[in-house]
Parts: structure tokens; C-alpha cells; sequence
């Protein structure tokens, strides 16, 4: 028996391969052009860091009394800037220290609301905007390999990307820990009563339900394969709660505009929305025009009651076309 496992690197060709590939049997040859990148893996996996670095930079500035709950170390990493691979891997650490803070936080004030609600927004929209923006890089790096699946430099951002997004996912939950957080929120004007406290609990529980998977086609009634479900999704969020928001799937029928477009339920400053980027996650309300309250849309009132910057706490909300047409219904 000859070897297992052997490895090979070529540092003029800039290629890693595994195993002896067929026609090179014992020997230490290269591999055949099929297994070689594409691309420059360095410059390929430099133009990735760049996407994700001019994708930071639109993030707005978060609010000092976030910047104190959360620490100063991932927003000056974001104001800063991303430069390679070595930066994300800082960025992902900066974000398992925040997320222990917090919990430590969270412990020390044992429900006595010293993280006051309004702090505790402020930050999640912060998070949110990243987890949005690295979730779009991801897919494109994931894209890119695709395309060239043995370039080693797009793997290694690839790598980093994926450990920085699950370190971010964890801070948000550990910033959503705070008991007083969602309690607070339904109370203030304009989204008080059981109806709209109940769709709020329940969409937030659903956060991260991927399409295509038995649990979003039960829940939301249709193929989300083949439907554009945010409508589907509204409609059973607010069904589980107690209510009826009907069954069409047209997203701006909701706000009496009619048309295709995208929906969501407003929780704050954020929107939890349904088939966004083939699951349901946060989406920032600032990105939506118009709104419902849940209880006109429960009484079958569909109608536009302003712009979203008018918009109680809790409420649903809609958008016309974009450029993400599989979302949209």
C-alpha cells in the first residue's frame, strides 16, 4: 500500500490538492489543470475582503449608549474597516467577547431593566445591519466558489466569514436575553393589547426558519419552494396568535396598496420578515414605506395608515418592488 493521504503545494502555481489525482499515481507531479484555481486566490480573496469592507462602511453609527452595551471593540472594528482575512477573524473574536459581557450584564441586573429597552433596540438593529451585510457577503463568496471550488484564498474568507456570522448570531441572542426587552416594547403606545404582543413573541421565535424545510411549508401553508411566502408568513404568525389576516399572499394588499412587493411584522426598529433571503430574519424598517396595525389587518381593514416612520412599535409593514425579486409576493 503505497499512502493514504498526501498533500501537495506548488508555490508557483498556487494550488492545494489532496490525494494522488489519476494519471500521476506515486509521483509528486502537479494536478491537471482541472483542479488548479481559476483565479489568483490572493487577489480573488482580496476582492472578497473588499466587497465586505464597502459593505460595512454603510453602516450608521451606533448610539454611545449601545457603544456601552456592547463595548468599543466590534464598532471600531466596523468603523475601521475590514483588510483581510486576519481582520474578519479579530471581528468574530470581538463578538464572543461582547456576547460574554452581556450575558455578565444580564446577570448582574437580574431583571431590574438596567439595560433599558431602548438600549437594548438601539444595539439589536446595530447587530442586525452586520448579520444583514455578512450574510449577503457570504453568499457571494459562496457563489465565487462555485465557480472556482478549489481556490484556497476564497475558502479561507469563506471560513472566517462563516465563524464571524455565528459569533454575531450569538451576541444578538445574548442582547435579546434581556427579559424586559420585548415586555417593554409592546407596552408603549400604539401596539398595547394581547394580540399584538403575541404576534411579536411568536415571529420572534421563528427567527432563522429556512425555506424549503418541512417546518416553513407546515407553518406557513404553501411550498415556500416554489411560493414567494412573506405574505404566508404574516398571515401565520398572526393565526397563531389568535388571529386572521386571511389568505392572500399579496404583500401590499395588507396596507390597501395592491401589487406585489414585500412584508414583514415590525418589532421595534427592525422587521421580522418571511422568504428574506430564503428564511426569516431581521430586516431593518428603515428599507419598508408603509404600515398597518395588526389589529385593522385582524378586522380585515387593508389600508396604508402612513409611512413607516409613523408607525406604532408592533405593526405590519410593507414595501413596493425591489431589486430582490424572489422576495417579493
Amino acid at each position: 500500500m503505497k499512502f493514504l493521504f498526501k498533500t501537495a503545494f506548488n508555490q508557483k502555481t498556487s494550488y492545494l490538492y489532496f490525494g494522488t489525482p489519476e494519471g500521476h499515481e506515486g509521483t509528486d507531479q502537479a494536478p491537471t489543470n482541472a483542479l488548479r484555481p481559476k483565479g489568483n486566490p490572493r487577489r480573488q480573496a482580496q476582492t472578497g475582503i473588499d466587497q465586505i469592507n464597502k459593505n460595512l462602511g454603510s453602516i450608521d453609527q451606533i448610539s454611545p449608549e449601545a457603544g456601552n452595551l456592547i463595548g468599543n471593540k466590534l464598532p471600531q472594528m466596523v468603523k475601521n474597516g475590514i483588510k483581510n482575512p486576519a481582520d474578519l477573524a479579530r471581528m468574530s473574536r470581538s463578538a464572543r467577547e461582547a456576547e460574554q459581557s452581556i450575558r455578565t450584564q444580564l446577570d448582574k441586573s437580574e431583571g431590574n431593566n438596567e439595560i433599558s429597552a431602548e438600549t437594548t433596540r438601539n444595539a439589536l438593529d446595530y447587530i442586525a445591519e452586520i448579520n444583514t451585510i455578512l450574510d449577503k457577503s457570504y453568499t457571494e463568496i459562496q457563489t465565487k466558489l462555485q465557480e472556482d471550488p478549489n481556490n484556497a484564498g476564497l475558502k479561507t474568507v469563506a471560513k472566517a466569514l462563516f465563524d464571524t456570522k455565528t459569533n454575531m448570531r450569538d451576541l444578538e441572542d445574548a442582547i435579546k436575553e434581556n427579559p424586559n426587552y420585548l415586555a417593554t416594547i409592546t407596552q408603549q403606545e400604539g401596539s398595547t393589547g394581547d394580540l399584538a404582543r403575541r404576534v411579536a413573541q411568536i415571529a420572534e421565535g421563528k427567527i432563522g426558519m429556512q425555506e424549503g424545510t418541512t417546518e416553513a411549508d407546515s407553518f406557513n401553508g404553501v411550498d415556500t419552494n416554489k411560493t414567494p411566502w412573506c405574505r404566508a408568513f404574516v398571515n401565520a404568525v398572526i393565526r397563531e396568535a389568535g388571529g386572521d389576516a386571511g389568505d392572500s399572499l399579496m404583500a401590499r394588499e395588507a396596507t390597501g396598496q395592491g401589487g406585489s412587493g414585500h412584508i414583514g411584522i415590525k418589532v421595534g426598529n427592525r422587521v421580522i420578515a418571511g422568504n428574506s433571503a430564503d428564511r426569516v430574519r431581521y430586516e431593518s424598517a428603515s428599507k419598508f414605506t408603509e404600515y398597518n396595525t395588526i389589529d385593522n389587518l385582524n378586522n380585515g381593514v387593508k389600508t396604508s395608515l402612513g409611512p413607516v416612520s409613523g408607525a406604532p412599535e408592533i405593526a405590519i409593514v410593507t414595501k413596493g418592488r425591489g431589486s430582490n425579486n424572489k422576495s417579493e409576493a
